[in-house]
């Protein structure tokens, strides 16, 4: 194709692309949004549902991908505010050691996982 026949192509789809967000946006301050609200905590039926449903999800993108990464990641960024949540300590100190356990987790995985491929490579 030609640059001209892909301008005409182009600039039509952006704008359209535009205009739905800016219709969106306007949408969005004009309407009453509903919201699905989990009440309970985990420890409901709802939650324990929802939980239910998330983790047969990740289990099934993990055996399609022949990978662990979806599921180890959310194990990553939850379990530290789990293991937190025992001690007690400061909000603010809490917030700060369960991100330091999340980041340190998944710099270690990434870490290990360079370096089996670069065993594999050599």
């Amino acid at each position: 194709m030609s640059g001209l026949a892909l301008l005409t192509l182009f600039i039509p789809y952006n704008l359209l692309s535009i205009g739905g967000f800016v219709a969106l946006v306007f949408l969005e301050k004009n309407t009453e949004t509903k919201l699905f609200v989990v009440s309970g905590g985990l420890y409901s039926l709802s939650g324990l549902l929802s939980a239910l449903v998330a983790i047969t999800f990740l289990v099934a993108i993990s055996i399609w991908s022949k990978t662990w990464v979806s599921i180890l990641i959310p194990i990553f960024l939850y379990l530290p505010e789990v293991v937190v949540d025992f001690f007690s300590m400061s909000q603010s100190a809490a917030l700060v050691v369960s991100t330091l356990i999340s980041y340190g987790a998944i710099g270690l995985y990434i870490w290990l996982v360079m370096r089996k491929l670069n065993k594999e490579a050599a």
